[in-house]
């Protein structure tokens, strides 16, 4: 069994036909065919794992610009993909979905939410331009009628148990204190793969697996986002959401020095 450079969370790691493979490096190798075909949007892909039989299946959701007449050339774009999947990690496809501009399920930070890609999968949503099944025997080719009307989140949120990401947006009316949440919020989900409702502002963050390395990551996240630096102490001073917030919150405003991105 081979592996490939061990470089990025161990959560992204799966086992796919005897390969140890990260979703991120599978989605870097499709984002470098955009120099010679530009249909394929950088940062608009998501590749994730589904248990159809044993072994796991890889599943890849990936954006696509129309060309300037407004078509969507899909078959040469999946095949592309494919091949280079194949070729780059010696792996093969179960299936590849091709999404018009801005269907994709992202953060308030734009990082692609890999699981509620896997939920839409999973419940066969039709909102795509084309899926591609690879199968033994070729290729079945399914095309949706309404590609860009609904978006992802909507087919999600029509489920009490599905991940909404109008939950993530922040509105303008927000207090400081409730953007800090969201922020920390939409971090933990991303790194966690699990949906907000999983959530809880009050539990301690030991509760989502937040160690020494992951502190660091999430004090970085913040610094970005509200322009103020964190020291990793304030995690363990502060070890709720809630908490933290709070505390934030109360120092940006004596400051005043500060701006939500």
């Amino acid at each position: 069994m081979e592996t490939t450079k061990l470089s990025h969370e161990s959560q992204d790691l799966v086992n796919i036909q005897g390969y140890n493979l990260y979703y991120h490096d599978i989605e870097e190798a499709i984002y470098a065919q955009q120099k010679n075909y530009p249909q394929i949007r950088p940062g608009c892909a998501a590749a994730f794992s589904i248990k159809v039989s044993e072994p796991e299946k890889l599943v890849i959701f990936q954006e696509i610009n129309p060309n300037p007449n407004g078509d969507f050339i899909t078959n040469q774009i999946a095949d592309i993909i494919r091949k280079t999947i194949e070729q780059d990690f010696n792996i093969s496809v179960h299936s590849i979905v091709l999404l018009a501009p801005g269907i994709l399920p992202k953060t308030s930070s734009r990082k692609v939410i890999r699981f509620a890609c896997k939920k839409a999968f999973l419940s066969n949503f039709t909102q795509c331009i084309t899926h591609t099944i690879y199968q033994d025997s070729g290729s079945v080719y399914m095309v949706s009628k309404n590609p860009e009307e609904k978006r992802i989140e909507r087919i999600l949120s029509s489920s009490t148990n599905s991940f909404s990401l109008n939950n993530f947006k922040t509105k303008k009316n927000k207090s400081t204190e409730e953007k800090i949440q969201e922020y920390i919020i939409d971090w933990l989900c991303q790194e966690n793969e699990i949906s907000h409702h999983e959530i809880s502002l009050n539990k301690n963050f030991l509760t989502y697996d937040i160690d020494s390395i992951r502190t660091i990551e999430l004090c970085t996240y913040l610094e970005k986002h509200i322009s103020y630096i964190v020291p990793e102490t304030l995690i363990w001073d502060y070890p709720s959401i809630k908490e933290l917030s709070q505390f934030l919150a109360q120092e940006l405003e004596k400051r005043k020095k500060f701006v939500l991105m």
